[in-house]
């Protein structure tokens, strides 16, 4: 992914923080890293005509490669347990969905997964993949207003979502999602500061209104309000 519009571009920023903070959440997500291209290699190939090669000579937002991956198609979000137990992390499902509210994710949605799988050892693998427009888009001008994930943009509402809950709620019921949640939340507000100086430092531009969405991030009634919606969600 790259940006052009470079300075401007906060859908850009979001692809690198979300990949933080999936990590931090302890959420199976691609390696990712800053790919510098020469634009070069695309001489003599043929793109469609939006395509603008000059773009790539800018910093871009790589992902490692998923070998043996397939798209999650979402007609499998009305799938049973039967393909839930295929995947060995498939409690990352309901990690995903709670971390889609918290950033206000509005790239994935029951229509439009925005996930892709992975076969490794005769077991599945699910991946989140592209946050461009989290924190409500890809500008952050409305997250002074405490913007929420409209309810039919949440995977949480899913059948295989809520099949995959009642399944595993003697090990996975609210006392572990009260934690879990408000830990993540906790440990991504610790590295905050730094992850955003890791990402300028490396990309070479500064991220405009930081400010704002640390404030949307970590403002403890909206915090607060994620979670109500996540158990309301799912039951």
């Amino acid at each position: 992914n790259h940006t052009d519009k470079f300075y401007e571009d906060h859908g850009f920023y979001n692809e690198f923080i979300c990949g933080y903070f999936l990590k931090i959440w302890g959420i199976t997500s691609p390696d990712f890293a800053v790919v510098n291209v020469n634009s070069g290699i695309f001489e003599g190939v043929e793109f469609p005509e939006d395509f603008k090669p000059a773009t790539y000579e800018y910093p871009c937002f790589g992902s490692l490669e998923i070998s043996n991956y397939n798209d999650f198609i979402y007609s499998n979000f009305d799938s049973g347990l039967s393909f839930a137990n295929r995947f060995s992390n498939k409690i990352d499902f309901l990690k995903i969905g709670l971390f889609d509210l918290w950033v206000c994710n509005i790239d994935r949605r029951p229509s439009h997964s925005n996930l892709v799988t992975e076969t490794r050892n005769n077991e599945e693998i699910i991946y989140p993949i592209d946050h461009y427009q989290a924190f409500d888009g890809k500008s952050y001008n409305s997250l002074h207003r405490m913007p929420t994930l409209p309810d039919s943009y949440s995977i949480l509402r899913t059948n295989l979502l809520k099949k995959i809950y009642r399944q595993n709620k003697v090990d996975f019921g609210p006392e572990y999602w009260r934690s879990y949640y408000y830990d993540s939340v906790s440990k991504s507000e610790q590295y905050f500061g730094e992850i955003l100086a890791i990402i300028e430092a490396n990309v070479g531009f500064e991220i405009t209104m930081k400010t704002d969405l640390e404030r949307f991030l970590f403002n403890t009634n909206r915090i607060n309000s994620v979670f109500t919606d996540f158990y309301r969600l799912l039951l």
